[in-house]
């Protein structure tokens, strides 16, 4: 799905405001400058404002401003996902800039907000095996783990079967094994992923 421009842009400006109203709650000074800084990007379909990142440069300390709007983002999130539905409008948000390149996101991440809300599940999902695992993949599973639990006996005898008894062949069938745990790998890998 193509995200429009105007949705872009709406979505920082959400981000923007929540900064900003965390800051007045706060009782924190947000300049202009550290605004127009926190919606910078050279990348964005606007014309990037060099004059708010020559600014900052010359007159801000990039790590204490980093580390007041991660604690204002924080803050703002930490109180929205306590309300119903507060997450939401964050979700949304951070799915709609998930392929945007701006000095927010930045910011986003120091305050260890955008992997959690978008991964958050709802409270009544419920994970199960098969969510996990297809049926191939629990297939690969056992075959890996038979194959390797029939080698750890043969080569390190654990539970006393003296299945082999020559030192150079136990080295032998180790070898053999790791190849053979290696080939079923590699053969699951080639089979069962999509490319």
């Amino acid at each position: 799905m193509k995200v429009h421009a105007a949705e872009i842009d709406l979505a920082k400006q959400f981000l923007l405001s929540k900064v900003e109203e965390e800051a007045q709650r706060e009782g924190v000074q947000l300049s202009e400058i550290e605004k127009r800084m926190f919606m910078f990007s050279e990348t964005s379909g606007a014309k990037p404002d060099f004059e708010a990142s020559e600014r900052f440069d010359a007159e801000y300390d990039g790590d204490e401003y980093e580390s007041k709007i991660a604690k204002l983002l924080r803050q703002s999130y930490g109180r929205d996902k306590e309300s119903a539905g507060g997450k939401t409008p964050w979700k949304e948000a951070l799915d709609c800039l998930k392929d945007e390149d701006f000095y927010g996101l930045v910011l986003i991440d120091q305050a260890g907000i955008r992997s959690r809300s978008i991964t958050d599940l709802p409270p009544d999902a419920s994970i199960s095996v098969r969510n996990i695992f297809s049926a191939k993949d629990i297939l690969f599973l056992l075959i890996e783990v038979s194959v390797l639990a029939v080698g750890v006996e043969v080569v390190f005898d654990p539970l006393g079967w003296k299945l082999v008894h020559a030192d150079w062949l136990k080295l032998l069938l180790m070898g053999v094994f790791m190849a053979l745990i290696w080939s079923i790998a590699k053969i699951y890998e080639r089979k069962m992923i999509p490319k």
